[in-house]
């Protein structure tokens, strides 16, 4: 009498990894895509954040706290002029500045308090905001000098998502669905 041989055959393991290998091409992108989601809630969360630390800091000092997109010197770690971008760039990090001279611009002169690094290549920061103003300035009672305005995370990948963190006049951030499609 013969025994029944334990395990797969050649063809039961051949049919077994090819199934495995059509459900992974199918379900790939999809988890990509998921991935980018949770990181794009990550960096609107920690954007968010950041705008309330710069909003306290201006309340519990009394006096003027900018936030902007860091100068490209200090990705690069050496010494910056400025402590913000004169361009308005929001790609080098993003930097919470106390206005330690009461001059209200931020400038050599005042002093950093936060730093967020920068975003990973994959998703872009863009601030659109109202009077014109590369950074925002919150004044001492926690309002936005009328700055408020909208920034944009974007991923660039196969499927182009993104959030947006709204500032308004109150200096209060909220999060929300983009209001407009994200440019390649």
């Amino acid at each position: 009498m013969r025994s029944k041989p334990l395990g797969f055959t050649l063809i039961e393991l051949l049919i077994t990894l090819g199934l495995l290998a059509a459900l992974t091409a199918l379900f790939a992108p999809s988890l990509l895509t998921a991935g980018q989601g949770v990181s794009l809630t990550t960096h609107a969360k920690d954007l968010q954040s950041l705008l309330n630390g710069g909003r306290s800091l201006a309340m519990i000092h009394q006096q003027s706290v900018f936030v902007c997109g860091a100068s490209p010197a200090v990705a690069d770690a050496s010494p910056a002029p400025e402590p913000c971008d004169t361009h308005g760039e929001w790609g080098h990090g993003l930097h919470v500045v106390l206005d330690s001279n009461g001059n209200q611009a931020p400038d050599v002169d005042d002093s950093i308090q936060l730093f967020q690094p920068p975003y990973p290549g994959h998703t872009t920061l863009i601030w659109k905001g109202f009077r014109g103003k590369h950074h925002i300035e919150f004044l001492a009672e926690g309002i936005t000098n009328w700055q408020n305005g909208r920034f944009t995370f974007c991923t660039r990948h196969q499927v182009s998502q993104g959030l947006e963190v709204v500032l308004n006049a109150a200096g209060r951030s909220y999060i929300g669905p983009l209001t407009s499609p994200c440019s390649s």
